[in-house]
């Protein structure tokens, strides 16, 4: 009895399947099972798939196993907010995304949330998050919120004075 090893495929190449199905619509299952060493119901499956594999794009594709993440509407809010937060040159670090992130877990009542660094690392490389850190000039101006938090502090502080004399 032979045995045969199990093949994990990348998204890339279960996207090249889709694709060289849809290029070569004559080409049968089996032949294409064949030139990726898989079985016949494995590329059923996969064309089965076919948009979500089709629509795989950049860093995805080097992945092998897809899990989902357990509070996915938090995670599309969070990843809306830094993309925003991008857009406008804010500085975001894991802490503010610790902190975004447990604001909308109490938005959506999700009770059993808990910011870890393992949920921070997951949630950074599945939205293709990195860390880069700012020289010269850059990295000694004050962040947007910093200075927003600055603003306010000094406010609370006058607040007591009559604008004539400050």
């Amino acid at each position: 009895m032979s045995t045969k090893k199990r093949t994990i495929l990348s998204a890339a190449q279960k996207r090249e399947i889709c694709e060289t199905k849809e290029n070569e619509p004559s080409l049968s299952n089996v032949e294409l099972a064949q030139k990726y060493n898989i079985r016949k119901s494995t590329v059923t499956d996969i064309l089965n798939e076919k948009e979500r594999w089709l629509a795989i794009s950049g860093d995805q594709g080097k992945i092998k196993k897809f899990r989902s993440p357990k509070w996915s509407q938090l995670e599309n809010a969070l990843s809306l907010w830094v993309d925003n937060a991008l857009n406008t040159k804010q500085d975001i670090d894991g802490n503010i995304l610790k902190t975004k992130a447990n604001f909308f877990a109490r938005q959506f009542s999700i009770e059993d949330f808990h910011q870890s660094e393992g949920w921070l690392c997951g949630f950074k490389k599945r939205h293709g998050l990195h860390q880069f850190k700012k020289q010269g000039e850059a990295s000694s101006a004050p962040s947007a919120e910093s200075i927003e938090n600055d603003r306010f502090a000094l406010q609370q502080f006058l607040e007591p004075y009559n604008p004539e004399d400050i």
